[in-house]
């Protein structure tokens, strides 16, 4: 550079030339310069980007550019709506292995049932047994699936529910309700275990009342309800011994789960539908005598043959009694009849003190069938019986005993109903 500036000396050039060169060498360095600086960076941005502060041109209208849609995203459910979920897959349908159990000794349904932890009537249901005491060692019983285990079992029909049924104190199974036959020209109610219906016939159609009431003690005294329907079938075909002025009420079962217990009947029976033991069938399905349980001297803890038995829990604690009872008061009858047996003669009722009006029915009926006439019931304590009750409320009423647990007495009592219709027509005039 020294040997540059000295060849340029002004002692070599003139003055105005030597300015010239200067200017046109600072020229030269600049561009020289300005060729060689590495050109300014510009922020390059994708082509589909858009500037934060882009502004188009004035005069330049861009050309549209095709934007491929974007999908709606999905509506959020309102707190209000319920999502629709898939619906579940079918599961397969299992159903539990049979148990069988051979029944060994000293078992009974009652045991069975508490070992596999079921109900003694689903036993029974399952098997097809009528009767619980009648199963023997050895015998090979089917033990129906636990609720809930699924499968099906005795009496489900078309996917509907099995039916319920009861079992009565003598672990007889209550019957199905399609195997009640209809009968009656009115249903009372129903009995308080197996709902088997308490009927009432109507024969005439005068306007005073007689009520004839068999079967209080059910299947114990089933030739009570023989002989209520005897008295319906001979009054039916003879219209003409009912007089113009009364009309029968006859109430042939007063206790259905009692009959039922001893005979598996609802309706109508033969004696040779009774079973041999049938003391059983003289109480209700909650096994209580219905005639220690109406109010009149009522205990709870009463007797039949110096044997203690239950009156219920209260007076009218039963059904059928509550039934009979809310029937005869609404009738008011001029007179009641209950048929019962074994005692032989006619009984004279009252609350305290006999009825005048009472045994003066039961003068007409004893006189006219031969029985002889009681003022009170010697045998044993008689607490909570319908008729001394009723004849409380002004209703007359008599209790006939039959000779013994078989017989009709059909002759004796075709005779005595005849004295007192005939009496109750007479007054009624």
């Amino acid at each position: 550079m020294n040997w540059f500036i000295y060849w340029i000396r002004p002692s070599k050039l003139p003055m105005l030339a030597y300015a010239r060169m200067i200017s046109w060498l600072v020229l030269a360095a600049i561009l020289f310069l300005a060729s060689c600086a590495p050109a300014a960076q510009q922020e390059v941005r994708p082509a589909t980007a858009t500037s934060q502060r882009a502004e188009p041109a004035e005069s330049v209208t861009p050309e549209p550019t095709a934007v491929a849609p974007t999908p709606a995203p999905s509506p959020t459910p309102k707190p209000s709506e319920t999502p629709v979920l898939p619906a579940p897959k079918a599961l397969p349908t299992v159903t539990p292995a049979l148990q069988i159990h051979v029944v060994e000794a000293g078992e009974n349904l009652s045991i069975i049932a508490q070992i596999f932890g079921r109900t003694i009537a689903s036993i029974q249901l399952a098997n097809g047994l009528q009767n619980a005491n009648n199963i023997y060692v050895g015998q090979e019983l089917v033990i129906p699936p636990a609720p809930g285990e699924g499968g099906s079992t005795a009496g489900e029909k078309n996917g509907e529910a099995p039916q319920e049924r009861s079992v009565l104190p003598n672990y007889v199974l209550c019957p199905a309700e399609e195997d009640i036959e209809p009968e009656g020209d009115m249903t009372l109610g129903h009995s308080a275990v197996c709902r088997i219906p308490i009927v009432v016939y109507q024969i005439g159609q005068g306007d005073t009342p007689l009520v004839i009431v068999g079967g209080v003690h059910g299947g114990y005294e089933w030739n009570t309800i023989l002989l209520a329907y005897n008295i319906l079938d001979y009054l039916h075909e003879n219209s003409d011994a009912v007089p113009p002025a009364l009309t029968i009420y006859l109430i042939p079962n007063a206790n259905p789960d009692g009959l039922y217990m001893v005979t598996r009947q609802t309706g109508r029976f033969t004696p040779a539908d009774v079973d041999d033991d049938a003391v059983p069938g003289r109480f209700n399905g909650n096994y209580v005598d219905l005639n220690r349980n109406w109010d009149c001297d009522w205990v709870p803890d009463a007797t039949w043959r110096d044997n203690p038995i239950s009156g219920g829990s209260e007076p009218f604690s039963e059904t059928e009694n509550q039934i009979l009872r809310d029937f005869i008061l609404s009738e008011q009858p001029a007179a009641a009849v209950f048929l019962h047996s074994a005692a032989r003669g006619v009984f004279a009722s009252g609350c305290g003190e006999i009825d005048p009006p009472s045994r003066s029915l039961a003068e007409v009926y004893s006189a006219a069938s031969g029985y002889p006439l009681y003022d009170v019931f010697h045998h044993y304590d008689l607490t909570g019986d319908a008729a001394d009750w009723l004849a409380a409320q002004g209703i007359p009423s008599i209790s006939v005993e039959l000779t013994n647990h078989e017989s009709l007495d059909w002759a004796m009592n075709r005779a005595g109903l005849a004295a007192l219709m005939n009496v109750l027509a007479i007054t009624s005039d």
